[in-house]
């Protein structure tokens, strides 16, 4: 083969082992979810004309019914609802700490139904962090990759971030809704502020 050929190839095989390894990072991120972190913890139309940001606790029963309520109609209006969670801790951080780690496994809303639908059971539960372990393994999450998120300080970072957010737009109580940017407080409001809406 001649010389000129040979480089030819040369410069080829470079050229596809760069794509082969640029194609394979555009994947793993796509099978990742969404770059922006805070993007796991939403669901619905992103253009949707109903905005809802909910600030929550979960360890708050009023926080599990308005939950519900917004599955309840996102289910029934797919196309004009989009809904966004946000940490609001005022007693329980360990389970916002594991939500974000199930969020950057794109488990969050797989954890967060698991979690509001046995509320009642792991507040009662003596280990809650044993009832919480539990439901990471039922729900399927990469062991190893969970429990070094724990120990990531950018996970308490975020949690705080949101809950200085809430305070910022003067949140003092659990949940707290904002329907297309107005503020209102459990889901009786919610519900009104929905069917007004749609």
């Amino acid at each position: 083969m001649p010389k000129r050929n040979k480089q030819i190839v040369a410069v080829f095989i470079v050229l596809a082992g760069v794509l082969l390894i640029v194609g394979m990072k555009l994947l793993l991120r796509m099978s990742h979810g969404p770059e922006e972190p805070s993007l796991r913890r939403t669901k619905g139309n992103p253009r949707a004309r109903i905005q809802v940001v909910e600030y929550l606790d979960f360890g708050c029963p009023a926080c599990a019914v308005g939950v519900d309520v917004l599955n309840t109609y996102l289910k029934q209006y797919p196309q004009d609802i989009f809904i966004s969670l946000k940490y609001f801790p005022l007693h329980e951080m360990t389970s916002a700490v594991y939500a974000e780690c199930s969020a950057r496994q794109d488990k969050f809303w797989n954890f967060t139904d698991r979690l509001f639908s046995q509320q009642a059971e792991w507040k009662k539960s003596k280990d809650r962090k044993l009832f919480l372990d539990q439901i990471i393994k039922d729900i399927g999450l990469e062991q190893e990759e969970f429990q070094a998120c724990l120990q990531d300080e950018s996970v308490l970072a975020v949690i705080k971030e949101c809950q200085e957010q809430g305070k910022a737009k003067g949140i003092r109580s659990t949940p707290t809704f904002f329907v297309n940017g107005k503020m209102m407080i459990g889901p009786s409001a919610l519900k009104s502020a929905l069917e007004e809406n749609l």
